[in-house]
């Protein structure tokens, strides 16, 4: 029998530390054999701290504490791990104590949403245990391209951001925390966004993580500078193109635009289970603040038109906007004519729009009769006609409900846009957050949509929709579709390929109170920023308890209610002609990297189990 190479037993074990006199076998050697009591042995403690360590530090490099240069160093001792870790599946274990500390860096960074409904606990417990599997997916993947020689400063990059764009559509898809967005606050470096979305980001974060952590261990083990030094090369032109690419595309200027956008965001505590005075409540309380914004609006800027944005559901107040479906199919519990369904709509839209007459009067200067905000709740009734209607300049676009009467009414989180002479256009939520918004089959078969709680039955809109005001066009958008990057991306892309016309902003609107003034509310502000680059479209966010802010076509906050305050910005948006290279290839790049990390995740194993068979 020919004895073993020593070499092979040095890669095989894992020492107490990596030190001078006992170095693991480079990988670029490494032959795929494995001690078979390695499996076996006890991790020991330094080897068994790296996976908390990644942890730590990413968490680190995220709000609330956001030093971004940690997100590249976090995988430095993922990276160690990986390097040292058993492979094959006696080493199963090791991969589970992974998991553990990547699931609890995704239950810290995500505990917010536990405070929207006692239920949804199990739902973070649940989000953090699925989220937690990819970085163990990510290891498995870079420890068999690492078997097939594949260099640490390609396999790292191309799996990280594989496994990102398996998350963002696998389950409906989840954006918040990748890695990327922890460069937000560096604006040269992340506008690359606009080729390749966050990815491209994410990439340059994974490639200097995989540039150190060869720093390291050549500087450990005292060897391999020359591949080293290839990786640390091919990182830092990178980093340095992204650094240049990012000082061009800052140099452009948009031009100026035509509308100056209120954005509302109080902090009006809301619950699934409130009594009916609650959205009444709600809904004064940014009557009051809305009618003190038009005023200031309507005399500040007469060459612009003015806009008010109310965050998601906040205009609701009991009264959501409704129409009778056409064509109409009568209840069969119900005796009630067709006519008499679109005589009740018609009352009720007139109530509707009656409501926003009263906060017209308010705000009003010259309005005879009109209301001061100090009377609000209160205000004066009666239409506005004649000359008075036209000194009203203000666009008002709110969160609020949508009811479409039908054999089966159907409800959408809306959005909903009332032109000064009060008329109606609305939007309907197209992507729905997974048992916040709608059940699975629950939801959807008429039979079981009895057992649905209230709140958790919402239809899904039908497409995207941009608002003409002025000479402007605003693209409508709700809460958890810009916290799904491809959502925002596919709705301008949709609106330029049917209208042939960008979108001057994207106007979102969200209510995060439900998350209590938490790190989510921030991580929902950096998807905001990377959409606005990677369509170059400002972003204008409207948020109750959440991200109201203005974001320009660089990312950019310009400004912003302060995190947990209320208040309002106004904005003025630029126009931002360009279209981004993201709009047209879209995250294409992206998939590929997710379908070859599936591919190497799962093709080994199974043409293993092939060969075995065919060998027994």
């Amino acid at each position: 029998m020919k004895p073993a190479d020593p070499r092979l037993e040095r890669e095989s074990r894992i020492p107490i530390m990596p030190s001078m006199n006992d170095r693991p076998k480079p990988d670029d050697q490494h032959d795929g054999h494995r001690d078979d009591h390695e499996s076996t042995r006890p991790m020991v403690w330094w080897f068994a701290i790296l996976p908390w360590g990644y942890a730590l530090i990413r968490w680190l490099g995220q709000p609330p504490v956001a030093w971004g240069w940690c997100a590249p160093l976090a995988l430095v001792p993922l990276l160690w791990w990986i390097r040292y870790r058993d492979a094959d599946r006696r080493g199963s274990h090791r991969l589970a104590w992974l998991w553990l500390a990547s699931f609890a860096f995704w239950a810290v960074s995500l505990q917010g949403l536990r405070h929207a409904h006692p239920l949804l606990y199990f739902a973070w417990i649940a989000l953090a245990g699925y989220l937690g599997v990819y970085v163990v997916v990510f290891a498995v993947v870079v420890r068999r391209m690492r078997d097939w020689s594949i260099p640490w400063i390609i396999a790292v990059p191309v799996t990280w951001v594989g496994c990102e764009w398996i998350r963002n559509y696998l389950l409906t898809g989840i954006s918040a925390c990748m890695l990327g967005h922890s460069f937000a606050p560096y604006s040269r470096l992340i506008q690359v966004a606009d080729t390749f979305g966050s990815y491209g980001v994410s990439f340059l974060a994974a490639m200097m993580g995989a540039a150190v952590f060869q720093l390291c261990q050549a500087f450990v083990h005292r060897r391999d500078h020359a591949r080293t030094a290839a990786g640390v090369v091919v990182a830092g032109v990178v980093a340095v193109a992204c650094f240049a690419y990012g000082e061009m595309r800052l140099r452009y200027q948009p031009s100026e635009g035509d509308l100056s956008v209120a954005l509302l965001g109080l902090d009006e505590q809301t619950e699934y289970d409130q009594d009916e005075e609650r959205p009444k409540e709600i809904f004064y309380a940014y009557a009051r603040k809305c009618i003190e914004v038009a005023k200031q609006l309507e005399s500040d800027s007469p060459e612009r038109t003015p806009v008010v944005v109310w965050p998601e559901s906040m205009y609701s107040g009991g009264l959501p906007w409704m129409e009778v479906a056409t064509p109409f199919t009568p209840p069969e519990d119900d005796s009630a004519s067709e006519d008499e369904y679109r005589r009740w709509a018609d009352e009720w839209q007139q109530a509707f729009t009656l409501r926003a007459n009263d906060m017209q009067r308010a705000w009003m200067p010259t309005a005879p009769g009109g209301a001061s905000p100090a009377v609000a709740p209160e205000f004066s009734g009666g239409p506005i006609t004649g000359a008075n209607a036209a000194k009203s300049r203000t666009h008002l676009i709110c969160g609020c409900g949508v009811v479409i009467q039908d054999g089966v009414p159907r409800a959408y989180s809306g959005l909903v846009h009332l032109t000064p002479t009060l008329d109606v256009d609305w939007y309907g939520k197209n992507h729905l957050v997974m048992f916040g918004e709608y059940i699975p089959i629950l939801s959807t078969w008429p039979a079981l949509k009895g057992w649905v709680p209230p709140g958790l039955g919402l239809a899904f809109g039908n497409g995207p929709k941009a608002f003409t005001v002025g000479q402007s066009r605003l693209l409508a958008n709700i809460c958890i579709e810009t916290a799904v990057e491809r959502v925002a991306v596919n709705h301008v892309r949709e609106i330029v390929d049917g209208q042939s016309v960008k979108p001057d902003a994207i106007v979102t609107v969200t209510n995060d109170a439900w998350f209590d003034h938490t790190a989510v509310v921030q991580h929902h502000l950096r998807c905001d920023q990377f959409v606005a680059i990677g369509c170059r479209t400002p972003v204008l966010s409207a948020g109750n308890g959440g991200p109201t802010a203005w974001i320009d076509s660089f990312g950019r906050i310009v400004d912003r209610v302060p995190h947990g305050r209320a208040g309002h910005v106004v904005a003025r948006p630029m126009v931002d002609d360009r279209h981004s290279a993201y709009l047209t290839i879209g995250d294409r790049p992206a998939a590929l990297a997710g379908f070859g990390v599936l591919g190497v995740a799962v093709l080994p194993p199974l043409l293993g189990r092939v060969r075995r068979r065919r060998g027994d």
